[in-house]
């Protein structure tokens, strides 16, 4: 392994820090009750703990983010345990089960189990999963009325030996891991992880007492592969991989998965207590009872980082935000520890030159002026820093950059994009508009009195004479726009040549004296033509160059970059606030839509999801006129949507009515027909090539079937009588309800393959988080293309306007910003540097909620 470090002395310098957060004692929480089910920590966001006094008992809910103003709630409880995000906390007492929204005071659902929980927990933001006394794992969501959902029996092996203390599930619950701990022969914890896949119905066994799932790419596999990372005490301390398959494109079964490491034990009595991961840094971080703290980098497989962290034994730990673990020691102390990217390559490479310049290249911080090794191919180079690929020529840079200064532009305000745009103006229209601009050229340069800068520029036929002859003396900046209300600044005043009066020795007479200031005159008056011109060819280049901008998307390009901007002013934690005010400024539910909602309970597929009336499809040509759909328009584009639920058994026929109605080119599916074991949508359209299908007087044939991972698009047939048109049906299989996918470029990739295809009918399950994501990064997308300075948060509004309650989460709202500036990178309107911290958020929150 790399480092080790035996309680270290945590400085500026070190790559791992300590920081001490709160004490519970500060808030009457005794030593004693630190014991399992007393206190809880379900993420880095809430601490709960219950308090039982003589014949009562409370919750106090301790929010890390105001821990000034704790929650103290009078109510009965077993147990509890807070949402990890949102101010819900899930109460069991006896077995009864209860999720109460604290902020709204109202129970949002309950179960009477008819077993005692014996250990529960969140597993996502939507998700409890518990276990009951006989055994039995269920699943409980909280966004819905159902009841919880029997997944697996746990195995006898752990059920007569261990005590459980952790349930674990991959991102879409096709894995799920139990794990309990029981005293080995050593007198230190052992313990058992039960793994289950709810594809197969079977049960895998490892020994191990704290495991965690990982999402990752790795280098002998161009997708990403699933992993289970544990550790094992069966005989040396041992952290080990699990390569998990599924029927997933992305596994491959003959992937070779990382090595398992042996790493130090101080004591057979310690052991560990959490597992955490991140997927992007491709690291793990584990925490022992005793204090200890280990990183491994597991591809390829090393331990970057040992020490001890704590004297104190830790109750409980879990992953903090972006990067690092929170805990709590035995003794109420509330800790956190962060590691420093940055540092960590710098302490790596003083032990592995090798694996920090790898691990530096996959977290992508900038180089180490301290480090010349680890500086990348010079390829990547040119990616971090010149992203339009600009030649690496020194004197065309110093020239141009002598240009703006000569133009009025203060040095220390010139950016390489400033530069770089001159580059590409240069050698895009230097060919295409010299003979319109009319500028000299190489071989007819200007007279060196009209250049001022003439001297400086070297003479290489790399160097384009537009900036030569260009007099750039005005206070206004080339990369400016001309104002056509204001006249151009006036060119220096060129002086007339002066005659030569040399003496001679016979004295000039009195008409040789007058053909010189006649001449002198001449030449003056040519001079001014020619300034004249110039100052013409000035205009006329500049008012070509300003066309060049509108041309190129600049105007785009500008209003993305300030976009881009405020996001990062504002960060991740001020969009999550932002997203949360935002409840509060949607479009108010009427009378009227609400009269129209219940009159139709058999064709909503949720109770909550509200059809707004001001923009809803109203169907004719037979039985009810009403779909939970509705329009909206992106303005000043012939673009429409509708924007609508998945189809149930009692609306297919009403689905395919409004495409037929509407005349729909395309239907846009963001859900799967099951997604964690709950059915959100109707098979509604003939999937396999030659089938077909009919809904009362609609017959459905699928013509041709194509992928482009991770998108399906079927090309369908609808015919209705003797009318037939065709209609192209694009499934997007791999994002999660309520979540946000991975790559962020294919919501562009969808977005231009319909955009002629309009109107376009929209649906992911309910039809507003995954859909209003989608349409709501069209609607700002279209609005940075005309140089509009819109927010997102303006934006989201006012579709809610049309189709209430769209983007759903946080997380997707946060997604809409993290594409736009994926988008920007794409098309080489920003620079990595610019945007890496908010991408480096944004993908450890990701990470931590399990969405990576």
């Amino acid at each position: 392994y790399i480092a080790t470090s035996t309680c270290p002395t945590f400085n500026m310098t070190h790559p791992i820090q300590m920081t001490p957060i709160l004490e519970l004692r500060d808030f009457d929480i005794t030593t004693s009750q630190i014991c399992f089910d007393m206190v809880t920590m379900e993420s880095d966001r809430f601490i709960a703990c219950r308090d039982k006094a003589m014949n009562s008992t409370s919750v106090t809910v301790i929010d890390l983010e105001n821990s000034k103003e704790p929650l103290e709630l009078p109510i009965p409880a077993d147990s509890a345990i807070m949402h990890p995000r949102r101010k819900i906390v899930a109460v069991r007492h006896g077995k009864m089960l209860q999720l109460i929204d604290i902020e709204q005071d109202k129970m949002v659902k309950s179960h009477n189990n008819h077993e005692v929980v014996i250990y529960w927990r969140w597993i996502d933001e939507g998700t409890i999963g518990f276990v009951t006394h006989d055994t039995t794992v269920f699943h409980w969501a909280l966004d819905d009325h159902s009841a919880p959902v029997k997944k697996f029996t746990v195995d006898h092996k752990i059920k007569e030996r261990c005590r459980i203390v952790d349930y674990r599930a991959d991102k879409y619950h096709k894995f799920l891991a139990l794990i309990g701990i029981a005293k080995n022969s050593r007198g230190g914890e052992g313990g058992s992880i039960q793994l289950y896949c709810t594809e197969s119905g079977q049960s895998r066994f490892f020994d191990g007492n704290a495991a965690c799932f990982v999402k990752m790419h790795l280098e002998s596999n161009s997708e990403p592969s699933n992993l289970l990372v544990y550790s094992s005490n069966k005989g040396e301390s041992m952290l080990k991989v699990q390569m998990l398959w599924s029927h997933e494109a992305g596994d491959q079964i003959n992937c070779k998965p990382p090595s398992s490491l042996i790493y130090p034990s101080e004591s057979d009595s310690d052991y560990p207590i959490s597992i955490n991961s991140s997927s992007r840094e491709g690291a793990v971080y584990l925490v022992t009872k005793r204090g200890f703290f280990y990183i491994f980098y597991l591809d390829p497989s090393m331990l970057i980082y040992s020490g001890r962290i704590l004297e104190d034994f830790i109750y409980i730990a879990t992953r903090h935000f972006p990067e690092g673990v929170i805990g709590i020691t035995m003794k109420g102390q509330v800790f956190s520890i962060s590691m420093s990217f940055r540092k960590m390559v710098k302490f790596v490479s003083d032990s592995n030159r090798d694996l920090a310049r790898k691990i530096n290249e996959k977290w992508m911080w900038p180089i180490l002026p301290s480090a010349p090794f680890l500086q990348p191919p010079e390829k990547e180079v040119e990616r971090i820093h010149w992203r339009g690929g600009m030649k690496h020529e020194s004197h065309l840079t110093d020239s141009i950059t002598q240009v703006l200064v000569a133009g009025g532009q203060d040095p220390s305000k010139i950016r390489k994009k400033d530069i770089q745009f001159i580059y590409d103006f240069v050698e895009k229209y230097k060919l295409e508009h010299m003979q319109e601009a009319a500028l000299p050229t190489a071989e007819s340069p200007s007279p060196r009195s009209i250049s001022p800068i003439d001297e400086s520029i070297p003479s290489s036929s790399s160097y384009n004479p537009f900036l030569q002859d260009l007099p750039c003396t005005s206070t206004t900046p080339i990369l400016e726009s001309p104002s056509h209300s204001k006249p151009l600044p006036p060119l220096p005043p060129v002086p007339p040549p002066r005659p030569s009066l040399a003496k001679t020795e016979k004295k000039s007479s009195e008409a040789e004296l007058l053909a010189r200031a006649e001449k002198a005159e001449r030449e003056r008056d040519a001079l001014a033509a020619r300034l004249e011109d110039i100052e013409r060819k000035y205009r006329k280049a500049l008012d070509l160059l300003a066309r060049s901008k509108v041309a190129n998307g600049t105007d785009e390009k500008t209003s993305l970059q300030e976009f881009v901007r405020n996001a990062c002013k504002i960060g991740i934690q001020g969009l999550l606030a932002e997203f949360s005010q935002m409840r509060l400024e949607t479009h108010p539910i009427g009378d009227k839509p609400r009269i129209a909602f219940h009159s139709n309970p058999d064709k909503n597929r949720y109770l909550d999801v509200y059809c707004v009336d001001e923009s809803r499809v109203v169907l004719n040509d037979g039985g009810s006129d009403y779909i939970n759909a509705n329009w909206v328009e992106v303005s000043d584009s012939q673009r429409r949507y509708i924007c609508t639920q998945a189809p149930m058994t009692s609306t297919i026929e009403d689905f395919w009515r409004m495409v037929w109605q509407t005349k729909c080119r395309s239907i846009v599916m963001l859900c799967n027909i099951m997604e964690c074991g709950k059915k959100k949508c109707e098979q509604y359209w003939p999937d396999t090539v030659g089938q077909e299908v009919a809904f009362g007087s609609f017959r459905l044939r699928a013509l041709t079937k194509e992928q482009e991972q991770p998108l399906t698009i079927t090309l369908l047939s609808i015919s209705s009588g003797f009318e037939t048109f065709e209609i192209e049906h694009i499934l997007w299989s791999d994002w999660p309800d309520r979540g946000v996918p991975m790559e962020s470029l294919t919501c562009f990739k969808l977005l231009e393959k319909i955009k002629n295809l309009t109107p376009t009918a929209i649906h992911c399950s309910a039809g507003i988080g995954r859909t209003g994501t989608i349409v709501a990064l069209d609607l700002l997308s279209t609005s940075l293309q005309k140089g509009e300075t819109k927010t997102a948060k303006e934006i989201v509004v006012d579709l809610r306007t049309k189709r209430h309650g769209s983007v759903q989460t946080d997380l997707q709202y946060l997604f809409i910003h993290r594409a736009v500036i994926e988008y920007g990178l794409s098309k080489q309107m920003l620079e990595d540097s610019e945007v890496r911290v908010f991408i480096n958020d944004y993908d450890a929150l990701c990470d931590l909620r399990g969405c990576f």
